[in-house]
């Protein structure tokens, strides 16, 4: 639970960003960190999304919101607005259930899909830099101006070009700068957009796959991984996930036996 949420409902523990900071620096945070395993972390670590959340870590790659379920019943078009670095990307997913199966022709012909170089951090725009890496000028995206233009195009009858705007907009890493596509994934085959899975001898191959490289995992679960990831990441303010600083932890041992990455080409 976020201080504010905690202010609001009125919950034991900190109630300001500053507090929840202390709290982590004496020492809660690096408890929590290092706690194994999750299951069995005290109720306090949960506070009222304790079933929530022990169901999502027994099964981890199970979406239990399952947000595509409802397009089919759903009238109007959507825009729909996320980021390569973000962790809560059902965004695409829906957009193309929607464009599939939603409920009307304007539904599944005005749903619009924009992908940008962003994390999930950003309230009312999004910035040209996430963690270390600055994506340019063309990165930087006014969130608040795009709803309000999609609002007063389908709301307010406006013709604001909304209805000429391409059905996915995605911003191409490297190049920095923004490329309109028909349909996502697109069917063209250029760049070595070719897909890939993360396999797991616990878990099934998940649904969503991108890329160009076959992962095979395996892995002791009360062995810690290193990370750079502290108490930002728990806010939600995620990066690029650039981890060559921690490449001597190989050297340390903390890689020995515990992964194996197959990096072949799994076509689907």
């Amino acid at each position: 639970m976020t201080p504010g949420m905690r202010l609001r409902s009125g919950a034991d523990g900190p109630k300001t960003r500053a507090d929840a900071a202390k709290l982590w620096k004496e020492g809660g945070g690096e408890r929590v960190l290092h706690f194994l395993p999750w299951l069995n972390l005290p109720r306090m670590v949960f506070e009222d999304e304790e079933e929530a959340v022990k169901a999502w870590l027994r099964a981890p790659y199970h979406d239990p919101w399952r947000l595509s379920d409802g397009c089919p019943q759903i009238r109007v078009p959507n825009l729909d607005i996320v980021g390569w670095f973000d962790h809560c990307n059902e965004s695409i997913e829906f957009h193309q259930t929607m464009r599939r199966a939603g409920r009307t022709e304007t539904a599944r012909t005005g749903q619009r899909l924009i992908i940008g170089p962003w994390s999930h951090a950003g309230s009312g725009t999004f910035r040209r830099k996430v963690g270390n890496v600055d994506f340019g000028s063309e990165a930087e995206f006014d969130l608040v101006r795009a709803k309000i233009r999609w609002f007063d195009s389908w709301l307010q009858s406006k013709a604001n070009g909304v209805h000429r705007d391409a059905p996915v907009r995605i911003f191409i890493m490297g190049a920095n700068r923004w490329r309109e596509e028909q349909e996502w994934p697109p069917k063209r085959k250029k760049h070595g957009m070719v897909p890939y899975t993360f396999r797991s001898r616990q878990y099934p191959v998940g649904r969503r796959t991108i890329g160009a490289l076959c992962v095979k995992t395996r892995h002791r679960p009360l062995s810690l991984w290193p990370t750079r990831y502290g108490a930002h990441a728990l806010g939600c303010h995620h990066d690029d996930g650039d981890s060559r600083s921690i490449a001597a932890c190989s050297a340390a041992g903390y890689r020995s036996g515990r992964t194996s990455h197959q990096t072949t080409p799994h076509l689907q």
